[in-house]
């Protein structure tokens, strides 16, 4: 009886003891698992950081803030790897960390991209596109965090009290330990009272601060300790006011955005075109007040209705290609149209007027969709100008041509017949008057034949010729032209099969070159090429003349326009007019380049494709 005490207390050690083994091991998983939640904290709040000085850049623009940017991913790169191999050395779940790992990596490579990313912060609608742009690194940003906090619940779920291996050990303890239960009863209640003012209550603050965020209140006062717990406060504390920071530039920004969208709506409004928003499903969204005006509806009339309303048969056309195309191809066929040149049409208005108009379309993307925009110009007083110019070139054609041709034809039969009883004198004057009268009947057809390619009253005769053939013609024409003026003529040509009005491409050839040897000084080399393209073949006339200034240069196509030279070669100023006209009735282009004193090369591109 006496040793049954101590047998039983011997064999309660010897289970202690074995049961303390595993305690031990459950104690270094425990330690291990707050150390990992330790770091775990801390790399959350390494994120804040980060993301926060993401934010500071994006709204400050400025060289400090880039450089606090570029200084912060470097710090955090190294917690990264810090906290990776950690995990790696204390072997903790392999899938897990290869998570972690991408997971950060992309994050502090969208934030690396920010760094890169320059534009005016002051331009709210810049910083509103970039920040609908940056959708890579939001989400990285929330994929990253995620996987932080999942791995901190469950971390922090093994350093429970209630922790399912410590109950484990206490099943297979069983009887055996209540008699140490009965003798440490109350040692219990003193360690269960201690923990319930302690430990649970500041996870109540904490719980109650995660509410009170939630909730937008103001957090309670921080805790006063210095374990993990009052740790996590301190970050939460941090976090919190990030956030309100975030809110309040948030705040500003969207009261930004605001005024200036009342801004580009004020401008939008002062605008003299009438503007009509298309939704990608072919639904009026938006029109200005001058689109209301022109066609006499109300707004709301028109909002949510079909867009062919306006612009009856648009859509319906720009579709006919394919029957089953939507709305929406419809509109990026007519945006694609409308690139170069808008469409002429007749509309018509709520008191069916007939408005005749010119609309192009452009694309733009909103709120994760496309939407369209109808730019409609009244061209109703172009009509009519258009209207008395051709009036003012019919009398030009008949009222002013046919005298001038009959005063040319009465000198020269003057000329002829009375030639030997006028003074030498009085000849030379009826051929100086002859040479002025066949001037101004030669500019009266240069002018017709301008306006005639302007407005389209020109049919082209499309025929299949070799450029080298057309080259060679031009230059056999002209050269006895260029022997006389000491220039010399060079073919530098790659011949190729191109589809056109072969006259009038001649004519432009003709002009280019006769205007190249003019205008070139004796001894010196005009060279007319031709090189094929991609798609189309481009001949070029090149010169060692003057050159052409810069201010010139796109000005020397317009009408009666001249360059201002000492040496006087100048004619009528619609020679280029009328090569410009010929060439974009082809759809082709024409430009030139130059320098002063350094001659110029004149080029036309063609289509190569057959018409």
């Amino acid at each position: 009886m006496v040793l049954l005490p101590l047998v039983v207390q011997t064999g309660f050690y010897v289970a202690i003891k074995h049961h303390l083994g595993e305690v031990e091991k459950e104690a270094r998983t425990q330690a291990l698992a707050k150390r990992t939640l330790a770091r775990i904290n801390l790399l959350l709040i390494d994120f804040f950081d980060y993301f926060e000085q993401c934010l500071s850049y994006c709204m400050e623009q400025t060289d400090r803030a880039r450089i606090r940017l570029v200084n912060k991913t470097i710090t955090s790169k190294k917690m990264i790897a810090a906290f990776i191999a950690f995990m790696e050395r204390e072997k903790l779940d392999p899938e897990q960390t290869e998570r972690i790992r991408a997971l950060s990596m992309d994050f502090i490579a969208e934030g690396e991209k920010l760094k890169d990313e320059f534009f005016d912060a002051q331009n709210p609608l810049v910083v509103l596109m970039f920040y609908n742009k940056q959708t890579g690194f939001r989400r990285a940003a929330s994929a990253y965090s995620q996987e932080l906090i999942n791995f901190a619940r469950q971390t922090e779920a093994r350093t429970s009290p209630d922790y399912n291996g410590e109950q484990s050990l206490s099943a297979r303890l069983g009887p055996w330990l209540d008699t140490a239960v009965g003798l440490n009863i109350a040692l219990s209640l003193m360690l269960i009272s201690f923990f319930m003012k302690g430990t649970v209550a500041d996870l109540r603050v904490l719980k109650d601060n995660a509410r009170r965020l939630s909730d937008g209140q103001t957090l309670r006062d921080a805790l006063k300790t210095s374990d993990e717990i009052g740790e996590v406060d301190a970050k939460f504390h941090e976090m919190a006011s990030t956030l309100n920071e975030a809110a309040e530039k948030e705040r500003v920004m969207t009261a930004m955005i605001k005024s200036s969208a009342e801004r580009v709506n004020a401008l939008i409004d002062s605008l003299p075109q009438a503007l009509v928003t298309v939704s990608e499903r072919g639904m009026v969204e938006a029109i200005n007040p001058q689109a209301a005006e022109l066609f006499g509806f109300a707004s709301s009339d028109l909002l949510g209705k079909p867009a062919d309303r306006l612009l009856p048969g648009l859509l319906g056309k720009a579709a006919d290609a394919d029957r089953t195309g939507s709305p929406s191809e419809a509109l990026a066929e007519l945006v694609e149209r409308t690139r170069r040149a808008p469409i002429s049409l007749e509309l018509e208005s709520a008191d069916q007027e007939i408005i005749p108009a010119e609309v192009s379309f452009v694309a733009f993307e909103f709120a994760e969709s496309t939407k369209y925009v109808a730019v409609i110009s009244d061209i109703s007083e172009k009509r009519r100008l258009e209207m008395l110019k051709r009036d003012f070139y019919a009398m030009v054609s008949h009222d002013i041509r046919a005298p001038i041709m009959s005063i040319k034809a009465t000198m020269q039969s003057i000329e002829d017949n009375e030639a030997g009883t006028l003074s030498r004198k009085s000849l030379d004057a009826l051929a100086s008057s002859r040479d002025s009268a066949g001037r101004l009947i030669e500019m009266v057809k240069r002018l017709l034949d301008s306006e005639k390619l302007d407005l389209g009253g020109v049919s082209l005769d499309y025929q299949s010729i070799h450029v080298a053939d057309l080259v060679a013609e031009t230059v056999d024409t002209l050269v006895s032209l260029a022997e006389a003026a000491s220039v010399e003529l060079t073919k530098e040509v790659e011949d190729a099969e191109l589809s056109c009005d072969r006259d009038l491409i001649r004519e432009v050839l003709d002009n280019l070159l006769s205007n190249a040897i003019k205008f070139s000084p004796a001894g010196s080399k005009v060279v007319i090429s031709s090189v094929v393209l991609k798609d189309s073949v481009e001949l070029s006339v090149s010169d060692q003349g003057p050159g052409i200034a810069s201010s010139d240069q796109q000005a020397i196509f317009e009408r009666f326009h001249q360059i201002r030279r000492s040496d006087r070669k100048s004619g009528f100023g619609l020679g280029l007019s009328i090569c410009k006209s010929i060439v974009e009735q082809h759809g082709g282009t024409i430009g030139v380049e130059s320098e002063p004193g350094r001659g110029s090369r004149f080029w036309l591109r063609l289509p190569s494709r057959l018409t």
